[in-house]
């Protein structure tokens, strides 16, 4: 596992935070004219339907050299989860085979959880910092970047009780990103596409932090 966290390449996360892009349903039709205008982007909205998450990356975990991530992903259309394998060059995800994935010793634990959770709040706050107003999200995401590291920092020192405690605050300011985020797409401050994009990855972020949460520790 990586010594330090804020040294780690962001691109494989990049990559792998693709994946959960939205993927329009085999019959869905694009918007014709005179079609009703679109809905308010809420949270509410984007988990009505699992068509607007995608087949997003889930259980991810450090390889044990620190030089790759794995995670699990829904085939489409099927129940069924592939393995894959992301170096940290970004350059190649690798489908795992059964003869590797029998070798494998290393799964998701509490700590590799935070620090995936972590990242993808660094990930998301880079992509905040493009727009031309972004202190208001980014001073939530730095909120809940400062719970997580707090949350790594209780658990090497062996502070189970401290350690969620900090997990449940970062839920909250992530919680709090989610709410302004809607706000803003309410008030048109915010590009309903960028608003969309950016609830779907807070929401899978929340849903790594809650896992995380409820992981006992090893």
């Amino acid at each position: 596992m990586p010594g330090s966290l804020s040294a780690a390449p962001l691109a494989p996360l990049v990559l792998v935070s693709l994946l959960a892009a939205p993927v329009p349903s085999a019959g869905q039709e694009a918007a014709k004219p005179g079609d009703e205008a679109p809905r308010e982007i809420t949270l509410e909205l984007v988990m009505s339907d699992p068509d607007w998450l995608g087949r997003a990356p889930e259980s991810p975990y450090w390889a044990d050299d620190g030089a790759s991530v794995y995670f699990s992903q829904k085939q489409l259309g099927e129940k069924e989860r592939d393995l894959l394998r992301i170096d940290l060059d970004g350059e190649s995800i690798t489908d795992v085979g059964d003869a590797e994935r029998g070798a494998l010793s290393v799964e998701a634990t509490k700590r590799s959880m935070i620090e995936y959770a972590r990242l993808e709040i660094l990930w998301l706050r880079e992509e905040v910092s493009q727009l031309s107003k972004p202190k208001p999200l980014q001073a939530k995401l730095d909120a809940a970047l400062d719970k997580a590291d707090k949350a790594i920092a209780e658990l090497v020192s062996g502070d189970l009780i401290g350690t969620d405690t900090s997990l449940d605050a970062a839920i909250n300011k992530m919680e709090a990103f989610v709410n302004e985020v809607e706000a803003q797409a309410r008030n048109r401050k915010l590009d309903a596409s960028m608003a969309e994009e950016f609830l779907v990855r807070a929401e899978a972020l929340i849903g790594h932090l809650v896992a995380a949460r409820m992981t006992p520790l090893d």
